[in-house]
């Protein structure tokens, strides 16, 4: 598609989808739609901090910067519970849920507080016992699923941002930046990374 059509079809985008280009998807655009991009931005009056959030996908991003997101995402309250006293931190819990010949396997993104990953991460386990056992491999899979996630215990009480936050930040530092300065956009991520309405 050739520079004109791309910025012909950014023009018929509504502004969600322009503003989800900016957030989330600008570091797999091509070099040259990027500015196109930013224009449209600019075109219809959206916040600057788009362009922000373009920047941050597009720039390689050092340990310390990534510190400071996470030190940012840490003080937020929690997204599952509203509470305000402890550091934030993030786990990845396998479910597994079987029937007779297929297993379905998700691995679910938490970010809370310490309480509520603990319940997140019993939660699951319960689910994993109760219905991962229905299919040959099944078996195989929800012990595997209850290893995987028992050994998420030592992320749950660690107030130090681990591996898994920081990877979360680094696929959505787009949408990070351009909530930065907005608490509510922040929460509204870390609810939408944890499937919390």
């Amino acid at each position: 598609m050739n520079l004109e059509d791309i910025r012909k079809n950014y023009r018929n985008f509504d502004d969600s989808k322009i503003q989800e280009l900016a957030m989330q998807d600008a570091s797999k655009l091509r070099p040259e739609v990027i500015p196109i991009l930013q224009e449209e931005i600019k075109r219809r009056n959206l916040s600057e901090n788009l362009i922000s959030g373009i920047n941050a996908q597009l720039k390689i991003t050092s340990p310390e910067e990534i510190l400071e997101y996470c030190t940012l995402i840490q003080k937020q309250p929690c997204p599952i519970c509203n509470g305000k006293t402890q550091k934030l931190n993030a786990i990845v819990l396998k479910e597994v849920i079987s029937m007779i010949f297929i297993s379905n396997i998700t691995n679910h993104v938490k970010i809370g507080c310490p309480q509520c990953l603990a319940k997140a991460k019993s939660e699951i386990n319960s689910k994993n016992m109760l219905l991962g056992w229905w299919s040959t491999k099944g078996i195989f899979h929800t012990i595997n699923a209850l290893i995987q996630n028992n050994k998420m215990e030592k992320f749950i009480r660690n107030y130090e941002p681990n591996e898994i936050l920081k990877s979360y930040i680094k696929e959505n530092i787009g949408a990070i930046e351009t909530n930065k300065e907005n608490p509510a956009g922040i929460n509204n991520l870390l609810k939408k990374a944890n499937r919390v309405n």
